[in-house]
């Protein structure tokens, strides 16, 4: 799964890269700031209502048969991007940017019902950050490398085509190595032992009475100890009304939403940010441009950390998952209010700028251990429609935010990307205007204020106990 996320990553971010450039798709195309963020904004888009039935789909027809339909899915749509861009123009690549995201979309709601049934409550921490360490990671080389990619194979087109050959090759890997639950296996003879022998030695075994034994979370396996005939019976019923009135669960959606707003916002517009703020060349093939890499790759490595801190105190009973939970939630919280309110400031000095920025991204690392884990803990069976729901609910900031950024920047007078193409110099002008200054502090104040809210929601009401419905 941490190469599935590196995947997704890749393909989500690469458009925020090409789209910055002498050579990028926007200027060979002649789009405008506002199209920009126009076509950045549809994967979020099919993402967010995506995630809504994931959940659904995988607990109907196995979370391996959705993620390798998912994987195939993708790598057509990016093979296909560059024809759409050039032949239909932005309202076209707009749709086919939110198929991208309807077909990413199943693949966090998976990933938790996988979790939910391979991993003990002990290691599901780790295992989560580790997957969303490889999406942060494969951020970390489209932005910090994405550029260079572009150069080196002399074309934007090509770096779909690059990106949708890697994805037909996590397909591949998909299909060998990924199982929906044990049950896929059916009980080794080890496992079957054990079963045998629990029966075996209860009074139950002196009849053929007939047992239900649940081995993972959402299947249960009928067993009849005189014939051994083990059956599968699968629960169709979602208790929709208990699930959407607890307020557990709706801390478990607020929680993600707030970290990723701030989140998202840096992975579609933090080239452009650093294009205008810091004189950043994107294209420019110097030790620099390097610099994006590190935020993204220090964050996984924040998140995996966090997974084995939170997994070992909870197994050390040193705290309880919930305040496990909590503490973590408040620390990513933290981070980002504070990282947002000093990058308001204007620091001058970009070493310190991309410092702050790696103390900014952290906390998408940091709240897998957080509310992000909580679908898994609240409910094994359901974890994948839940973190469905919250993932659905967490994306609207990714659909929403480039297009309230971008109107920001229009309204604050900020250069457009063809004003950088024409005349860099005077683009840089533009930027350091006030107006523009006011413009990106907004969309800070912005983040910050939700981070707070969604910290304060999931301080007061979430929870990491399994709950009965």
């Amino acid at each position: 799964m941490f190469m599935v996320g590196v995947n997704a990553y890749l393909l989500r971010v690469c458009l925020s890269t090409i789209l910055v450039g002498n050579s990028g798709l926007s200027q060979e195309l002649n789009w405008s700031v506002e199209e920009n963020g126009f076509v950045l904004s549809g994967f979020f888009w099919g993402y967010m209502f995506g995630n809504f039935p994931s959940g659904i789909l995988a607990s109907r027809y196995g979370s391996r048969r959705v993620l390798l339909v998912s994987m195939i899915l993708q790598c057509i749509i990016t093979f296909l991007s560059p024809f759409v861009a050039i032949n239909f123009g932005v309202y076209y690549f707009f749709a086919l940017r939110v198929l991208l995201g309807l077909a990413q979309s199943p693949v966090y709601p998976v990933a938790h019902s996988l979790f939910a049934v391979w991993l003990n409550f002990d290691e599901r921490a780790r295992g989560f950050s580790m997957m969303d360490a490889g999406s942060y990671w494969g951020a970390a080389l489209t932005l910090g490398c994405g550029t260079q990619i572009q150069n080196a194979l002399g074309s934007w087109s090509k770096v779909f085509y690059l990106f949708g050959t890697i994805t037909g090759i996590f397909s591949i890997y998909v299909y060998f190595r990924v199982q929906s639950n044990p049950s896929e296996k059916m009980p080794s003879d080890d496992e079957e032992e054990e079963v045998l022998e629990g029966i075996i030695n209860t009074p139950a075994a002196a009849s053929t009475t007939t047992t239900l034994l649940s081995l993972s979370s959402s299947s249960y396996y009928q067993l009849d100890v005189g014939t051994i005939n083990i059956k599968r019976n699968v629960e169709d019923k979602i208790p929709w009304k208990k699930l959407l009135c607890r307020l557990d669960v709706f801390a478990a959606i607020v929680g993600p939403f707030s970290i990723n707003w701030s989140l998202f916002m840096f992975v579609t517009y933090l080239p452009k940010y650093l294009q205008e703020e810091y004189r950043f060349n994107m294209s420019s093939t110097h030790s620099s441009a390097y610099l994006l890499l590190y935020p993204y790759f220090l964050c996984g490595i924040i998140g995996i950390t966090c997974g084995f801190i939170s997994d070992w105190l909870v197994v050390s009973k040193r705290l309880s998952i919930t305040h496990v939970r909590k503490l973590f939630q408040f620390i990513a919280a933290t981070a980002a209010t504070s990282s947002l309110m000093l990058l308001k400031h204007h620091i001058s000095n970009l070493t310190t700028v991309v410092v702050i920025l790696c103390f900014a991204i952290a906390p998408g690392g940091i709240v897998a251990s957080a509310s992000a884990a909580t679908p898994m803990d609240l409910s094994q069976e359901y974890a994948g429609i839940i973190k469905g729901l919250a993932n659905g609910i967490a994306t609207f900031g990714g659909a929403f935010n480039p297009v309230l950024v971008g109107y920001l920047l229009t309204n604050g007078k900020c250069p457009t990307d063809e004003v950088f193409k024409q005349n860099q110099t005077l683009a840089w002008e533009i930027a350091s205007t006030q107006s523009c200054k006011d413009a990106w502090g907004t969309a800070f104040d912005v983040g910050a204020s939700i981070c707070v809210f969604g910290c304060i929601i999931f301080l007061v009401f979430g929870s990491g106990k399994e709950i009965e419905l």
